[in-house]
């Protein structure tokens, strides 16, 4: 993806319109227009051969560059509409764009090229609201850390659960690695809306698939899936009521909290599979939500009851059983349990209903020690790449973690 359609250095007139195509300014009546980068390129590839018809599939891959993860129909949708926005067309009337069903997209106008433009000084702007535009390349690498992507999809999944509970603002790393930028977005179609209580959004192993937990054109609460690669979310009959998804190490089943119960239904529906009976959830400031981890030797270390702390639940279902090693004072309560690769050890948060004064802890299943790793955050969870990112102050943060030694830079 990412071919540049046009390199030369022509430039077009159509209409009332010239586009440069070496500074990409675009100018109606002599005055400059603004025009962001994806519209931008979609219009450069129609204008370089008025008449063809340009499919969506060869538009996606000139518009996105390689290893861009965005929900790509929307994508070009929403391209399409800003361009035309911008150049006063419609689709029901087109003068410049025509839209062909199930096809594609060409430029209907007449365009002349022209090879040697006399330049003059820069018109202003036009007045009146434009179209924000999006930041070069070597801007956006001076306001953001980069960092792999597989870590930068963790950390917008991350983000989203936690915005339910604490509202995240900013996040920092105190470590930047220099790997290229890469943009995740998705979008919920437009029937659904998010909701459910505790974590809403959980991301698979493999950062191939989403679930989340939304509101259908019924009112009622269920639990959506899609693959990255896909544009739309399916909804899981069966999942009335759900919250607080999470995959299993393969990917092929989402756990979920419903009707008092731990369930789990597979990736591609079918019947939910009631594990455990599980009371967690309570309303108001000092809520406390339900939360699980599915371990790579087949156990759920689960919350089943804010009173009984966490507990281990074989995956196939059956009687639930305490941790061994896992003490709590009187008040205390153990939530957001996350196994550690290798599924030796376990990342929980304890706290007393502030989530200011919690503590992130782990819990080593060789030893039987725990050891408390933080005080004063939450919502600790162990990314790939070696980093743990937990909240604190309504503010998400990022340090180095051995998952092999348990420690961190906090220690």
């Amino acid at each position: 993806m990412g071919v540049e359609p046009h390199p030369d250095r022509r430039h077009f007139r159509f209409g009332v319109f010239e586009l440069d195509t070496a500074t990409g300014e675009l100018r109606k009546h002599g005055v400059r227009v603004r025009l962001q980068d994806q519209p931008l390129k979609f219009l450069l590839c129609l204008l370089g051969t008025p008449g063809e018809v340009f499919t969506r599939e060869e538009l996606i891959y000139r518009i996105w560059p390689e290893g861009t993860f965005v929900d790509y129909d929307r994508g070009l949708n929403s391209a399409a509409t800003r361009l035309r926005q911008v150049l006063g067309d419609t689709a029901d009337a087109p003068r410049y764009i025509e839209t062909l069903g199930r096809k594609g997209y060409r430029f209907i106008a007449p365009v002349e090229h022209i090879p040697n433009p006399e330049r003059s000084p820069m018109a202003p702007a036009a007045e009146g609201p434009a179209l924000p535009q999006s930041p070069a390349p070597d801007q956006q690498a001076q306001g953001n850390t980069r960092m792999p992507w597989r870590l930068w999809s963790h950390l917008a999944v991350l983000g989203v659960g936690l915005a339910a509970g604490a509202g995240v603002g900013w996040w920092r790393v105190r470590q930047p690695i220099l790997k290229p930028l890469v943009r995740l977005s998705v979008d919920l179609d437009a029937a659904m809306t998010p909701a459910g209580n505790g974590a809403r959004l959980a991301l698979a192993p493999d950062g191939s698939r989403l679930a989340v937990t939304v509101r259908s054109e019924d009112g009622r609460i269920r639990l959506a899936t899609r693959r990255l690669d896909q544009g739309h979310f399916t909804l899981l009959p069966g999942t009335e009521g759900a919250s607080a998804p999470f995959f299993s190490p393969d990917g092929q089943w989402i756990a979920f909290f419903a009707d008092n119960k731990l369930r789990k239904i597979g990736v591609q529906g079918g019947t939910p599979v009631s594990l455990a009976d599980a009371a967690t959830f309570m309303r108001g400031p000092r809520g406390r939500f339900p939360d699980g981890s599915w371990g790579d030797g087949g156990d759920i270390i689960a919350m089943l009851n804010p009173s009984a702390g966490l507990m281990r639940v074989p995956a196939t279902g059956g009687t639930p059983a305490p941790l061994i090693g896992l003490k709590r004072a009187e008040g205390e309560v153990d939530t957001w349990p996350q196994l550690l690769p290798g599924s030796q050890a376990l990342l929980f948060t304890r706290h007393t209903g502030d989530y200011e004064s919690a503590s992130l802890e782990i819990l080593s299943f060789k030893t039987g020690q725990q050891k408390t790793l933080l005080k004063g955050g939450f919502f600790g969870r162990y990314l790939p790449g070696g980093y743990l990112a937990y909240i604190r102050r309504n503010t998400l943060f990022a340090v180095s973690f051995d998952p092999s030694t348990l420690v961190s830079e906090l220690l």
